[in-house]
């Protein structure tokens, strides 16, 4: 379970509770911490998308390697491996 998920549904729900006995809980507190959670699955999305970008990259390197004769089968499946 990712760090963010075990904030969304433990954490948030906690402080959630804690704002309707406390008010001024909600804004000192449940503010700052949705802000945050906006933030990091943001990062998680950028994140992801760069690894595709990545493996997308990795793969073109090795389709342009194929026109290369000198390779052999082999040379290629290792050059493919993916992560």
């Amino acid at each position: 379970m990712r760090a963010w998920h075990r904030f969304r549904f433990v954490l948030l729900p906690l402080y959630k509770v804690l704002a309707e006995l406390f008010p001024v809980v909600e804004v000192e507190v449940l503010d700052p911490l949705y802000r945050a959670l906006d933030y990091w699955v943001d990062l998680e999305r950028v994140t992801k998308a760069r690894q595709v970008s990545d493996r997308v990259e990795h793969i073109n390197a090795v389709v342009s390697d194929m026109n290369d004769f000198s390779l052999t089968p082999s040379k290629i499946m290792a050059r493919l491996d993916l992560y």
